[in-house]
């Protein structure tokens, strides 16, 4: 795969996604709403519940959504579906009724294009600091559509806590420098997944440096882009071709490459504005 010219990246990128507003206290506004599911997203959220309730029995506490389906802007054929599934107790072997289920869902529901379900004993996410990434996604883009809502007593999040990507960006980077060098010809398929999971926190670590500018924050992939671009526009172009590596990512060092040179410039951006990470 080649990047070459902005008409051929426009073409691919597609304008998906939105802000989350702030309130006048500073706060990140979640946005999530229970009617905003709409079919065939609701029929999906039922059918994970269901299977949930019957897998877990009474071991399940609550269930919370995240991501662009409780906000009400998941798109058929590119939106996953996110999913806390906060348990009493931990579970043996949880990947392996995991993995079923999600099968499952997708034969049943193809236009969604994966099930990612994270599982939390309660006793674990209870005692989380509360800068803690869970915390933050939870409070900030959960919807709870089952049991207690464990986030009705979090503090709201301020704007200038929103720094998920950008404090978690330097390991990554360093993740992704240590597996060009070590990498065999049987690595490709697993280049391709760490390409775009880098592209993706590349484009959301550039969003969350702009943010307190942007009153506003976002982790949908075309908008942290747009909101980047509006205040460094000289990088305008290198992040749109790192946005278009996290929709359509490849295993060529070359292009890995560039995305470890923008998230180096972004990183040095950080320090410039004396964003603490």
């Amino acid at each position: 795969m080649s990047i070459d010219g902005h008409e051929k990246r426009q073409a691919v990128i597609r304008p998906i996604g939105a802000s989350q507003p702030v309130d006048a206290g500073g706060f990140i506004v979640n946005t999530c709403a229970a009617d905003l599911i709409g079919e065939p997203w609701s029929r999906l959220v039922s059918h994970l519940l269901v299977q949930c309730l019957e897998e877990l029995g009474p071991s399940l506490h609550s269930l919370q959504l995240r991501g662009s389906v409780p906000r009400g802007i998941a798109v058929e054929g590119i939106s996953d579906l996110d999913v806390f599934c906060i348990t009493d107790g931990r579970l043996p072997q949880a990947s392996a009724w995991i993995d079923r289920m999600a099968r499952r869902l997708q034969a049943l529901h193809p236009f969604c294009r994966g099930l990612d379900l994270r599982v939390w004993p309660l006793c674990d996410l209870v005692g989380l600091p509360s800068g803690h990434p869970a915390r933050f996604l939870l409070k900030t883009q959960g919807l709870c559509i089952w049991g207690p809502d464990v986030t009705a007593d979090w503090p709201p999040v301020p704007l200038e806590h929103a720094q998920i990507a950008l404090k978690a960006l330097p390991v990554a980077l360093e993740r992704m420098r240590m597996a060009i060098a070590r990498r065999s010809p049987a690595d490709e398929a697993l280049m391709v997944a760490r390409c775009r999971w880098l592209a993706k926190k590349v484009v959301r670590a550039g969003f969350e440096l702009v943010a307190p500018l942007e009153r506003a924050y976002t982790r949908d992939l075309h908008p942290c882009w747009q909101g980047f671009a509006r205040h460094h526009p000289a990088l305008t172009t290198p992040m749109e071709e790192v946005l278009l590596l996290a929709i359509r990512p490849t295993a060529r060092t070359s292009l890995l490459r560039k995305i470890l040179e923008l998230g180096e410039q972004v990183l040095l951006e950080a320090r410039r504005s004396d964003r603490p990470l």
